[in-house]
Order: C-alpha cells, then structure tokens, then sequence
C-alpha cells in the first residue's frame, strides 16, 4: 500500500486500558504501520496523566496524528493536549472496557479487520 501521509504518527497505549486488552494491540498495531507505511511510534503509558505528557511531546516535536489505545480515560488525557491544536488529529483505536465515548459516536467497541484500513485512510 503507498504512503498516506509523510507525516508523524505515535500510538499512545495504556497497556491496562480493557483488562490488559490495550497491550494485546500492540503487535497489529506494529503491523499496520508497516502495512501502511507510515511515520509512527508506540509508546505505552506508565502512570494516570502520562498520555497528556506523552501527547504533549510529541505536540511540540511536530507530531500530526495521535492516536489514543485505551478507554475514555486515555482519549481524555490525550484530549487535553490537543485543546486550542487545531493542526492536530486525534485518532481513537477502541480498546477500554466500557468505551462510552466511541459507542456514542455510533463506532464499533473493538477494531475488527476491516476497520484498520478504513482507520488509515488519508482523507
């Protein structure tokens, strides 16, 4: 598949977002970025309010697309970093327990295989 985007990419994972479910992504998150031949990193959180640091730096390093891993809790971490960054874009991989946010928006609880293409396209 052709590169969508040369630009920057980082996946924030809470490895125990949905009973540890968040870290199981991990590897097929790796192979996708392969697969779509993107600018990425992975970084996994450590402790409640990492996901804003982590966001936050790669903000400032010129990073375009940050994806939250996890529950409400790592999208709203995430969330924060990105308030008054309208350059930025704010991608959600479902992988918390309840995952209210992403319901209510009428998107699927868990990524099936075809949703990680939809997920890369460039629009």
């Amino acid at each position: 598949m052709d590169k969508i985007t040369n630009e920057k990419w980082v996946f924030i994972v809470n490895p125990i977002a949905g009973n540890n479910y968040a870290e199981t992504l991990i590897p097929k998150i790796s192979d996708e970025i392969i697969k779509h031949n993107i600018d990425a990193v992975i970084e996994t959180t450590e402790y409640h309010g990492h996901a804003t640091k982590i966001a936050m730096a790669h903000v400032e390093n010129g990073t375009k697309y940050i994806v939250s891993v996890g529950g409400d809790g790592t999208l709203n971490e995430i969330a924060k970093a990105l308030l008054g960054k309208p350059d930025h874009v704010l991608g959600v991989i479902p992988a918390g327990t309840g995952n209210d946010f992403i319901q209510i928006l009428g998107f699927p609880n868990r990524f099936d295989e075809s949703h990680w293409d939809v997920f890369f396209q460039k629009i």
